[in-house]
C-alpha cells in the first residue's frame, strides 16, 4: 500500500435542485475536490448511485459503478450500496492552467452515515490508488465565504484549527 499525502474537501452544492438548462435539473447533493500529492488534483460531483454519473463509455461506466458498489460495500463496510446515505461520484483530473477537467478512471464513495470517505483511482502509478479515511464536518463561520462543510487530510491540521 502507497503511503499518500491527500487533502480532501467537499462542499455544499448551492445549486441543487435548481435547473441547470433548459431540462436540465441540478441533482449533485456536494461538490468537493481531492488533491493527492505527487499525483494530480481531482474534482467530483456526488449523487446517489441510480443517479451518478460514470461516463459515456458503457464499459468504463459498468466498470467504475462496479468499482464504486464494491468500495461501499467491501471498503466502507456499508450493507446496500444503494442506500441513499451512500453518495458517488467519478473523479476528473482538474487542470488549474486551462481550468478544464478530464474524466479520470477514478472514483469517490462517501458514506454519510459512517462519515467515511473512500477514492479508488488507476493510471497514474504503478499500483492503483485506495485511500479510505473518516471525515470530519467543519463548523460554519459565517463569514460569506466558500468553506468546505467535510474535510479531511492525512498532514498534521490540528496546529491549524
Amino acid at each position: 500500500m502507497q503511503d499518500l499525502n491527500y487533502v480532501v474537501r467537499i462542499y455544499e452544492n448551492k445549486f441543487f435542485g435548481r435547473y441547470v438548462g433548459k431540462n436540465k435539473k441540478n441533482v449533485d447533493l456536494f461538490n468537493g475536490s481531492i488533491n493527492i500529492s505527487g499525483t494530480g488534483y481531482f474534482v467530483f460531483d456526488l449523487r446517489e448511485l441510480d443517479l451518478a454519473r460514470f461516463g459515456a463509455n458503457a464499459e468504463e461506466r459498468n466498470k467504475l459503478s462496479s468499482l464504486a458498489q464494491t468500495i461501499a460495500e467491501d471498503v466502507i463496510g456499508v450493507r446496500d450500496a444503494y442506500n441513499s446515505e451512500v453518495i458517488y461520484a467519478r473523479l476528473h483530473e482538474w487542470d488549474t492552467y486551462s481550468r478544464k477537467k478530464t474524466p479520470a478512471m477514478g472514483v469517490f464513495v462517501f458514506s454519510q452515515e459512517e462519515r467515511k470517505v473512500a477514492v479508488a483511482l488507476e493510471g497514474y502509478s504503478e499500483e492503483p490508488i485506495l485511500i479510505t479515511d473518516s471525515i470530519y464536518a467543519c463548523p460554519p463561520k459565517g463569514d460569506g465565504k466558500n468553506r468546505p462543510i467535510f474535510f479531511v487530510s492525512s498532514y498534521d491540521v490540528s496546529e491549524a484549527a
